[in-house]
């Protein structure tokens, strides 16, 4: 079968995140309907699609959640499975076919920071665990590293799972070019589209999955997380093929300026650029920067 898995575990202690976050308002909450929106995309975009397995319990702190959840797969696999995991703040934005497309352990983005010298650990290309895939036939020698690592994992660090399966991925002495493909991980690290584009190397707009990173404030990243769903939703519904949105200035010709969002869609590519432009020389635009749903909810928030 081919199955999506993530967890939502009951977590009794909060202080052990990326920082504290005993007070983080209704953070159980945000995090139960992000799975159900991360669902919904999934059914919606992910093709040869069985199963959506979401492992449930009570664990002490986050920590324990990593480790407890990396044998539940482990056990999972062994049924003969393919596996994509993604985390609980996971979006499918396209049409995906991912299932029996890898024949090795796989993640697919960079973290932040992008590489890593702690001991034991030295990785010059550090990857974000939030999208694994475990293909079916995966390496039992793979399985072997996570499964020393996990024995005996190491709870001091807040990333102390992503080190061990970033020991996995590149212990097969792949390279850099064998698993990067940001668009089945894009990473929505600031909520800024620019800064965002930049980090991954490419557009948002031509992700197929996004990771949107709740630990950063579980509330505003639910909402993003709403926004760009029901923007890709709307895309399908009408149609859409290409699109881009931007933040414009214009010169109005009297001495001052202005700044709004334009929108613009097309069939192919080169009519979109051509609409954008056109658009420009027309209107008098002098800026214009590229920015996405994100963006506008996550500037609503702050205002807000």
């Amino acid at each position: 079968m081919n199955i999506i898995v993530t967890k939502f575990y009951t977590v009794e202690d909060h202080t052990k995140w990326y920082g504290d976050r005993s007070n983080e308002a209704d953070l159980e909450q945000n995090y139960s309907e992000m799975i159900e929106v991360m669902k919904d995309s999934a059914v919606q975009y992910v093709e040869d699609l069985d199963d959506i397995v979401v492992h449930t319990g009570t664990v002490t702190d986050i920590r324990t959640a990593f480790e407890k959840h990396y044998w539940e797969v482990r056990e999972l696999w062994k049924a003969g499975h393919n596996i994509l995991y993604v985390d609980a703040d996971v979006l499918f934005t396209k049409p995906l076919k991912i299932f029996g497309e890898f024949d090795e352990f796989k993640m697919f983005n960079y973290t932040d920071p992008r590489s890593l010298d702690q001991h034991p650990y030295v990785f010059e290309h550090f990857f974000n665990c939030g999208i694994r895939y475990y293909p079916s036939g995966m390496s039992e020698d793979t399985w072997a590293i996570g499964d020393a690592g996990f024995t005996d994992m190491d709870r001091t660090h807040w990333d102390s799972e992503q080190r061990i399966y970033n020991d996995m991925l590149w212990s097969n002495g792949s390279v850099l070019e064998d698993h990067l493909n940001p668009g089945l991980a894009y990473q929505l690290v600031t909520g800024n589209t620019e800064n965002d584009n930049d980090f991954n190397g490419i557009s948002i707009n031509d992700a197929k999955i996004i990771h949107i990173h709740g630990s950063r404030g579980s509330g505003n990243r639910l909402n993003i997380m709403k926004a760009l769903k029901q923007h890709t939703t709307r895309k399908t519904m009408n149609n859409i093929a290409h699109d881009v949105m931007y933040r414009m200035t214009y010169n109005t010709g009297k001495g001052d300026t202005f700044t709004t969002v334009a929108n613009f869609c097309a069939n192919t590519p080169e009519e979109l650029q051509l609409q954008v432009a056109r658009h420009c020389s027309r209107y008098g635009v002098i800026g214009k920067q590229e920015i996405s749903p994100a963006d506008l909810e996550f500037e609503d928030l702050i205002d807000d």
